[in-house]
């Protein structure tokens, strides 16, 4: 399994690289065709369609739980009752946002565009687009928790990867063609159709229940009732989530401007992307740990717990490293120079610390829902959200747009370390000593070799240029050297010798690597 999760892993970083690429090339260009406003209301559009899909992230979180112990413990009837159930679930949600999306959306219009840039009935017209979309997704979410079962996530990734660069490159056809933003909610519209059919496809092939019991409708109640009662806490936790990170949006729209709007997405995007990144690695240790706790396997959780918090650790601040580094540059470059420095700047540090403690307890959130802690994690996660929310309101008016991100990190540093974190560490018997050693201790080296490299590269290329900002042609081929060097130092300090040969082997059979290997040979 090892070999899945490194799979997993590296496929996921890749898919993270190539759409992070395409939003770098399409968020400027978006900018400068719609403006700084109408690129606003596009943020809060896709705030939107991010909320409709809560209840289906739950429900994905509860299934994989269950569907995971299902086949660790080889019990055919309950498998097949969950991936009816699921089914029947997930259908009943897409409903629901139908339902709720043509009831809510004038509210919601008349609420988030005060002085739209469109006429109402326009704006309400490209949110129904919006809710569409999301139905379309709440189906791919069901069929991809399938594929994540079963350590699938190299497909799953290929997929993502290849909407994303699709979705970019529809986005700006459209634009220049003279479209507005109703015209790039159509094209998600139709990308998300078909990547839901390629990845039912890709289901169908991997699980053989899925082909069994798709003309069955009845399922045991035993299915419906866990599935039900880990997707509920899940669904409340995911929604506490959302309230926490995605309401700031609207918390600005509502007491600010769009232009601020505009401001705070384009810093959350940037560094956002690290928090999606750290997502998208960690997304194989929820099924490790639910088969792991099926088998009450507590020193492979212990093993999994730590090293996956030490690699969190060390990814996310290399990554903030490197991304702070050249700020300046890609503020003035995804800004389209409309956007200042010194109003992003505060924002960007607050947010490196909100980040960062969100990314270490990524795997210990994962170990307390794997082992049944679900009301816990829960009402932790509520009581944090309740705290953002109103420590937001509240800062906003006294701090501006600073304080709306400084009151979602002060609540969740103490939520992240003093509570997860905590009790992950009173269940697996870990000690404070034990964890920072092997978690921060460990990892420092190699972020100081980047710390170092880092400093003297923005010297040296200030003294090179003699100007504030670096060009692109120095800074990418730098930041791509620094994070290089300081993943191969981390490689050599840190990984032990099976892991140091189970990542050898894993590089060699890359096939870029293989095609060049070949061709020295031949000649």
């Amino acid at each position: 399994m090892k070999r899945e999760f490194l799979s997993g892993i590296v496929s996921g970083g890749l898919s993270f690289f190539v759409k992070t690429a395409a939003m770098l090339i399409l968020t400027p260009l978006m900018i400068g065709l719609l403006g700084v406003k109408l690129y606003g209301a596009y943020l809060l559009f896709v705030g939107i369609s991010e909320l409709s899909l809560l209840a289906a992230t739950g429900l994905t979180t509860g299934f994989i739980q269950n569907f995971s112990k299902a086949v660790g413990s080889q019990n055919g009837l309950l498998r097949h009752s969950l991936l009816i159930s699921a089914r029947w679930v997930y259908s009943l949600i897409a409903l629901s946002v139908l339902f709720l999306g043509w009831l809510l959306m004038p509210f919601l219009i008349a609420q988030l565009f005060k002085v739209g840039p469109y006429p109402v009935h326009y704006l309400e017209w490209i949110g129904y687009l919006v809710v569409l979309t999301a139905v379309m997704n709440i189906f791919s979410q069901y069929l991809s928790a399938i594929l994540w079962t079963h350590f699938l996530h190299k497909q799953t990734n290929v997929v993502e990867c290849v909407r994303g660069i699709l979705e970019a490159i529809l986005a700006v056809i459209i634009l220049y063609a003279g479209g507005d933003i109703a015209g790039v909610f159509v094209g998600r519209l139709v990308i998300a159709f078909f990547t839901a059919v390629l990845i039912g496809r890709l289901a169908w092939q991997a699980e053989p229940g899925l082909r069994e019991t798709w003309n069955k409708v009845s399922c045991s109640f035993e299915g419906i009732s866990e599935l039900f009662r880990v997707s509920l806490f899940a669904m409340i936790t995911k929604i506490s989530v959302f309230v926490a990170h995605r309401m700031d949006e609207f918390i600005i729209a509502a007491y600010l401007t769009l232009t601020d709007v505009t401001c705070f997405g384009l810093v959350m995007r940037m560094l956002g992307q690290i928090a999606a990144l750290m997502v998208k690695l960690s997304e194989g240790t929820s099924p490790f740990f639910a088969r792991l706790s099926g088998q009450d396997d507590v020193e492979s959780s212990r093993y999994l717990f730590l090293r996956s918090t030490a690699l969190m650790h060390f990814m996310v601040c290399l990554l903030l490293m490197l991304v702070m580094f050249g700020f300046p540059e890609f503020l003035e470059y995804m800004g389209d120079g409309k956007v200042h420095l010194k109003q992003a700047l505060p924002l960007a540090l607050i947010a490196c610390g909100t980040i960062w403690t969100g990314s270490i307890q990524i795997p210990a959130s994962s170990y307390l829902f794997s082992s049944g802690f679900y009301r816990f994690q829960t009402v932790s996660t509520v009581i944090t959200a309740l705290c953002n929310l109103g420590l937001s309101i509240v800062f906003i008016k006294y701090f501006g747009l600073p304080g709306v991100i400084l009151g979602t990190l002060i609540p969740h540093a103490i939520q992240n370390h003093f509570v997860t974190i905590k009790m992950s560490l009173f269940r697996l018997k870990i000690s404070w000593i034990q964890f920072f050693s092997n978690v921060y201790i460990r990892t420092f080296p190699p972020l100081l070799v980047a710390g170092v490299l880092l400093t003297c590269a923005r010297y040296s290329g200030s003294y090179l240029f003699k100007t504030p900002l670096l060009p692109f042609s120095f800074l990418l081929p730098l930041l791509a050297l620094c994070g290089f060097v300081s993943a191969v130092v981390w490689a050599v300090w840190c990984l032990d010798y099976k892991e140091k040969e189970l990542l050898i082997g894993f590089v060699r059979k890359i096939p870029f690597l293989q095609f060049l290997k070949t061709n020295s040979i031949n000649s």
